[in-house]
């Protein structure tokens, strides 16, 4: 259950979850932890473990040594040891909080922080001011009414790759997600509370980006139909060979493209959907960004010596 809470139920781990079924079926015989507070850091979750663990006569060991829960005084300090798991998860949570809360009142760093911050050797958050001045555009481009979509392909025009991660194509998420973060007007919202950053723009600028977003949404209008880059048969679904098809959630500005068996439950192939802007930024950096779209043309036209195809390209 990596990265899953001890202090979780068992029906909220999935692993402990599958081990506790396991010894219902008599398919386990032994359990071997390294440390009791590796198998549950929560009272309830113990004692369900003890008790199945005995009516199933199955071996428990720590660390190699194994541990007699039919032994009286052996279970009893089990008990209050799984007390003590319990009491130091929720201490150490409380705890970690307390020190978050002080970082964050100090102005210091935890966590990954937006694009366009770092910190000095204190800790303290600092404005990085070479992607300080790409945030400063991306909010530029935006109240000049240029979409998030078309800030992406601006941004990968141009070379400038994604600060991090990802699959080196910006989405239009990001972009959002950067304009609409309150960090770059100087407020970090953490625990409920807001504490003092150094702001990238001024809060009256942010604001009237933001405004300048719903804004966007209200005189866009609500017959507006998305293009498809790869619809009418383009797009093949690997699994069952049905087409793949846009389509955008209503009272939404989610689209994607996903496979037309889809369409009724029961026969679909279980393959998932396609957010658009993830594969049609792919499409137009792989194919139209350099001459490997027109390569492809020029040696199909060229294999085939077919006048009808070019009719066909010209026709569509």
């Amino acid at each position: 259950d990596k990265g899953i809470s001890g202090g979780k139920g068992i029906d909220e781990r999935p692993a402990l979850n599958q081990l506790v079924t396991d010894i219902t079926n008599d398919k386990i015989t032994a359990l071997y932890v390294y440390n009791q507070d590796r198998l549950e850091r929560d009272e309830i979750t113990w004692f369900t473990l003890q008790a199945l663990l005995i009516e199933k006569e199955i071996d428990l060991y720590e660390d190699g040594v194994k541990v007699d829960l039919n032994d009286d005084n052996i279970a009893m300090l089990r008990n209050i040891k799984s007390i003590f798991n319990a009491s130091y998860r929720k201490r150490g949570g409380k705890n970690i909080k307390k020190v978050l809360a002080r970082n964050a009142s100090e102005g210091k760093a935890h966590g990954t922080l937006p694009i366009g911050y770092t910190k000095d050797q204190d800790n303290y958050i600092i404005i990085d001011e070479d992607k300080a001045a790409l945030v400063k555009r991306i909010f530029k481009l935006s109240l000049e009414g240029t979409g998030a979509g078309a800030i992406c392909k601006i941004l990968y025009d141009e070379g400038i790759p994604p600060t991090r991660g990802g699959d080196g194509i910006w989405k239009g998420v990001t972009i959002l997600d950067i304009i609409k973060n309150p960090f770059y007007k100087g407020e970090r919202h953490f625990g409920g509370e807001i504490y003092d950053v150094p702001a990238i723009v001024t809060k009256e600028y942010w604001h009237k980006v933001n405004q300048n977003l719903k804004n966007n949404v209200i005189y866009s209008g609500q017959s507006h139909k998305h293009k498809y880059l790869l619809d009418k048969g383009i797009l093949g679904c690997a699994k069952c060979g049905k087409n793949y098809f846009g389509k955008k959630r209503k009272n939404s500005k989610y689209a994607y493209y996903r496979c037309a068996s889809r369409n009724t439950k029961i026969e679909w192939c279980g393959n998932g959907q396609i957010p658009i802007d993830w594969l049609e930024n792919f499409v137009w950096s792989r194919f139209f960004k350099g001459d490997i779209l027109l390569e492809l043309l020029k040696n199909g036209l060229n294999n085939g010596n077919d006048i009808n195809k070019i009719n066909d390209l010209k026709k569509d």
